[in-house]
């Protein structure tokens, strides 16, 4: 199936960084490729991570009707995406704005359902490809010794919102405090051509 719709997710401190040249490199090959994309940059937009009270104590019943503007707008656009795209740099997890938008957006009747038939959870969106373009300070060695926890956050949680095959594609730098120019230049050219005639 020909996706033609993606929305990219970013959390990105330094819209210099080699991170930030990647992102615009998935969202410039995609289009390239004919798609439509949707962004959202959680850092330049002000996002709040964090859950509210009432959030909290209703998460089961919010669903697709969020008090918040700006989450509802964000319901709306994964709702809408066949792909859906992270781009951030990466600690031994995903950064915190993240985090929270998962926690915020991917609600109930948003990214999963529950049947009580069968008291278990089921997928609810229609994404069909998954992606992350990130960066880690640590060696690939060092982030697998504990267990990758980024990875993880994505290619199974939120991977498991997902259509049933859905595709998976992860592209990282690692070591990225000791990457020389060429090293971050290849990397984005990677990023490039990885997406380039999707």
């Amino acid at each position: 199936m020909r996706l033609v719709r993606w929305l990219v997710v970013r959390s990105i401190l330094d819209p210099s960084s080699v991170e930030a040249r990647g992102g615009d490199a998935l969202v410039e090959s995609l289009q390239a490729s004919g798609h439509d994309v949707d962004e959202i940059d959680l850092i330049a937009e002000g996002f709040n991570p964090c859950m509210t009270g009432d959030e909290h104590v209703n998460y089961d019943q919010i669903g697709l009707d969020h008090p918040d503007p700006m989450v509802a707008k964000h319901i709306e656009l994964v709702k809408a995406a066949d792909g859906l795209a992270f781009v951030f740099p990466s600690g031994w997890s995903v950064p915190a704005p993240l985090k929270g938008w998962v926690e915020r957006t991917l609600l109930p009747e948003v990214g999963f359902v529950f049947s009580p038939r069968t008291n278990l959870l089921g997928p609810n969106l229609n994404v069909a490809h998954l992606a992350v373009v990130t960066t880690s300070e640590h060696p690939r060695r060092h982030r697998l010794t504990f267990g990758d926890p980024a990875r993880r956050v994505v290619t199974r949680s939120i991977r498991s919102m997902c259509r049933r095959r859905c595709k998976t594609t992860w592209l990282s730098l690692y070591d990225r405090s000791t990457a020389t120019p060429a090293e971050e230049d290849a990397f984005v050219g990677a990023v490039r051509t990885t997406f380039a005639g999707l």
